[in-house]
Protein backbone atom coordinates (compact mmCIF):
# COMPACT_ATOMS: atom_id res chain seq x y z
CA UNK A 1 0.00 0.00 0.00
CA UNK A 2 3.10 2.31 0.83
CA UNK A 3 4.83 1.54 -2.11
CA UNK A 4 6.07 4.12 -4.78
CA UNK A 5 3.80 2.48 -7.33
CA UNK A 6 0.43 2.69 -5.43
CA UNK A 7 -1.40 5.79 -6.57
CA UNK A 8 -1.83 6.43 -2.70
CA UNK A 9 1.89 6.96 -1.56
CA UNK A 10 3.02 10.35 -1.45
CA UNK A 11 6.69 10.86 0.36
CA UNK A 12 6.71 12.93 3.33
CA UNK A 13 7.80 16.47 2.41
CA UNK A 14 9.01 19.63 4.82
CA UNK A 15 6.82 22.11 5.10
CA UNK A 16 8.37 25.03 3.61
CA UNK A 17 8.31 27.59 6.45
CA UNK A 18 9.92 25.38 8.96
CA UNK A 19 13.78 26.52 8.56
CA UNK A 20 16.28 23.81 8.81
CA UNK A 21 18.82 23.75 11.96
CA UNK A 22 22.08 23.00 11.78
CA UNK A 23 23.78 24.18 14.53
CA UNK A 24 22.59 23.32 18.16
CA UNK A 25 21.94 26.75 19.02
CA UNK A 26 19.88 27.34 15.98
CA UNK A 27 16.50 28.25 17.13
CA UNK A 28 12.88 27.76 15.94
CA UNK A 29 12.70 31.57 13.96
CA UNK A 30 8.73 31.20 14.50
CA UNK A 31 8.88 31.82 18.20
CA UNK A 32 10.74 34.88 17.81
CA UNK A 33 8.30 36.46 15.42
CA UNK A 34 5.18 35.38 17.20
CA UNK A 35 5.94 36.54 20.87
CA UNK A 36 6.06 39.98 20.01
CA UNK A 37 3.20 40.08 17.66
CA UNK A 38 1.20 38.51 20.61
CA UNK A 39 3.16 40.95 23.23
CA UNK A 40 2.18 43.93 21.30
CA UNK A 41 -1.18 43.02 20.89
CA UNK A 42 -1.80 42.15 24.90
CA UNK A 43 0.20 45.26 25.75
CA UNK A 44 -2.13 46.98 23.81
CA UNK A 45 -5.43 45.65 25.62
CA UNK A 46 -3.71 46.14 28.72
CA UNK A 47 -3.99 50.00 27.95
CA UNK A 48 -6.72 52.04 30.22
CA UNK A 49 -9.28 53.49 27.92
CA UNK A 50 -8.39 57.22 26.71
CA UNK A 51 -10.12 59.87 28.35
CA UNK A 52 -11.32 63.65 26.98
CA UNK A 53 -9.24 66.38 29.47
CA UNK A 54 -11.55 67.71 32.39
CA UNK A 55 -12.28 71.06 30.18
CA UNK A 56 -13.76 68.81 27.12
CA UNK A 57 -15.75 65.88 29.47
CA UNK A 58 -18.99 65.45 27.92
CA UNK A 59 -20.60 64.05 30.95
CA UNK A 60 -19.93 67.51 32.63
CA UNK A 61 -22.83 69.00 34.07
CA UNK A 62 -23.92 72.48 33.78
CA UNK A 63 -23.88 73.87 37.27
CA UNK A 64 -20.97 72.10 38.10
CA UNK A 65 -17.83 74.01 38.83
CA UNK A 66 -15.32 74.25 36.06
CA UNK A 67 -13.03 71.20 35.89
CA UNK A 68 -15.86 69.75 37.96
CA UNK A 69 -16.67 65.63 36.57
CA UNK A 70 -19.61 63.69 37.25
CA UNK A 71 -19.08 60.79 39.62
CA UNK A 72 -19.58 58.25 37.26
CA UNK A 73 -15.70 58.53 36.07
CA UNK A 74 -13.91 57.60 39.51
CA UNK A 75 -15.92 54.15 39.46
CA UNK A 76 -15.13 53.56 36.23
CA UNK A 77 -11.22 53.55 36.50
CA UNK A 78 -11.61 51.91 39.96
CA UNK A 79 -13.51 49.22 38.09
CA UNK A 80 -10.57 48.83 35.58
CA UNK A 81 -8.03 48.98 38.15
CA UNK A 82 -9.95 46.22 40.16
CA UNK A 83 -10.17 43.98 37.03
CA UNK A 84 -6.55 44.59 36.27
CA UNK A 85 -5.58 43.33 39.70
CA UNK A 86 -7.38 40.38 39.82
CA UNK A 87 -6.48 39.35 36.52
CA UNK A 88 -2.84 39.85 37.33
CA UNK A 89 -4.03 37.48 41.17
CA UNK A 90 -5.55 35.19 38.72
CA UNK A 91 -8.99 35.33 40.62
CA UNK A 92 -11.49 33.95 38.81
CA UNK A 93 -14.61 35.09 40.64
CA UNK A 94 -13.61 38.19 41.01
CA UNK A 95 -13.09 38.75 37.15
CA UNK A 96 -16.93 37.19 36.70
CA UNK A 97 -18.01 39.61 39.61
CA UNK A 98 -16.36 42.24 38.57
CA UNK A 99 -18.07 41.72 34.61
CA UNK A 100 -21.51 41.64 35.99
CA UNK A 101 -20.83 45.16 37.99
CA UNK A 102 -19.43 46.93 34.44
CA UNK A 103 -23.40 46.62 33.55
CA UNK A 104 -23.84 49.57 35.65
CA UNK A 105 -22.15 51.52 33.33
CA UNK A 106 -23.53 50.63 29.91
CA UNK A 107 -26.15 53.87 29.99
CA UNK A 108 -23.89 56.13 29.48
CA UNK A 109 -22.90 56.23 25.17
CA UNK A 110 -19.77 58.92 26.07
CA UNK A 111 -18.35 55.32 27.64
CA UNK A 112 -20.21 52.80 26.52
CA UNK A 113 -17.94 51.19 24.04
CA UNK A 114 -15.08 51.25 26.13
CA UNK A 115 -16.96 49.61 29.43
CA UNK A 116 -17.85 46.73 26.89
CA UNK A 117 -14.22 46.67 26.25
CA UNK A 118 -13.03 46.25 29.95
CA UNK A 119 -16.48 43.74 30.55
CA UNK A 120 -15.35 41.43 27.44
CA UNK A 121 -11.50 41.82 29.03
CA UNK A 122 -12.83 40.36 32.11
CA UNK A 123 -14.15 37.34 30.47
CA UNK A 124 -11.35 36.79 28.64
CA UNK A 125 -8.93 37.00 30.78
CA UNK A 126 -11.11 34.67 33.33
CA UNK A 127 -10.64 32.02 30.47
CA UNK A 128 -6.99 32.36 29.72
CA UNK A 129 -6.43 32.26 33.95
CA UNK A 130 -8.75 29.19 33.78
CA UNK A 131 -6.50 26.78 31.26
CA UNK A 132 -3.77 26.76 34.63
CA UNK A 133 -6.90 25.10 36.36
CA UNK A 134 -8.85 22.43 36.53
CA UNK A 135 -11.74 23.58 34.67
CA UNK A 136 -13.23 21.86 31.17
CA UNK A 137 -12.53 23.35 28.08
CA UNK A 138 -15.83 23.83 27.11
CA UNK A 139 -16.42 26.11 30.45
CA UNK A 140 -13.22 27.71 28.93
CA UNK A 141 -14.73 28.03 25.78
CA UNK A 142 -18.14 29.95 26.83
CA UNK A 143 -16.39 32.86 28.58
CA UNK A 144 -13.72 33.28 25.61
CA UNK A 145 -17.15 33.44 23.44
CA UNK A 146 -18.61 36.26 25.90
CA UNK A 147 -15.65 38.10 25.93
CA UNK A 148 -15.49 38.13 21.82
CA UNK A 149 -19.48 38.99 21.48
CA UNK A 150 -18.59 41.95 23.96
CA UNK A 151 -15.58 42.99 22.13
CA UNK A 152 -16.97 42.55 18.71
CA UNK A 153 -19.62 45.15 20.43
CA UNK A 154 -17.05 47.71 21.54
CA UNK A 155 -15.46 47.69 18.19
CA UNK A 156 -18.83 48.03 16.19
CA UNK A 157 -19.54 51.10 18.95
CA UNK A 158 -16.30 52.69 18.09
CA UNK A 159 -14.59 51.58 14.99
CA UNK A 160 -11.35 53.51 15.10
CA UNK A 161 -10.89 51.26 18.50
CA UNK A 162 -8.88 48.49 17.70
CA UNK A 163 -7.52 47.19 20.65
CA UNK A 164 -11.39 45.87 20.95
CA UNK A 165 -10.69 44.43 17.39
CA UNK A 166 -7.49 42.92 18.39
CA UNK A 167 -8.83 41.24 21.65
CA UNK A 168 -11.78 39.76 19.08
CA UNK A 169 -8.98 38.14 17.40
CA UNK A 170 -7.65 36.15 20.39
CA UNK A 171 -10.75 35.34 21.60
CA UNK A 172 -11.67 33.51 18.17
CA UNK A 173 -8.42 32.17 18.42
CA UNK A 174 -8.81 30.96 22.29
CA UNK A 175 -12.70 29.37 20.96
CA UNK A 176 -10.81 27.07 18.69
CA UNK A 177 -8.15 25.92 20.73
CA UNK A 178 -10.22 25.40 23.81
CA UNK A 179 -13.16 23.87 22.05
CA UNK A 180 -11.35 21.24 19.91
CA UNK A 181 -14.70 19.86 18.51
CA UNK A 182 -15.55 23.01 16.43
CA UNK A 183 -12.17 22.37 13.96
Amino acid sequence: MNSPESAYYRPREKPSFVLPIRYPWEVDVTRFVLVPIIAAALTACVQPPRMAPAGMDRRQSDESPAGAVDQEVQPLHELIRQILRADYAGDRPALDRLYREADAFLGDKAVESRVRYWKGFAKWRRAINGANEEITPTDLAADVEIAAAELRRSAEMDPGFIDARIGEMQCLGLVLFFDRERR
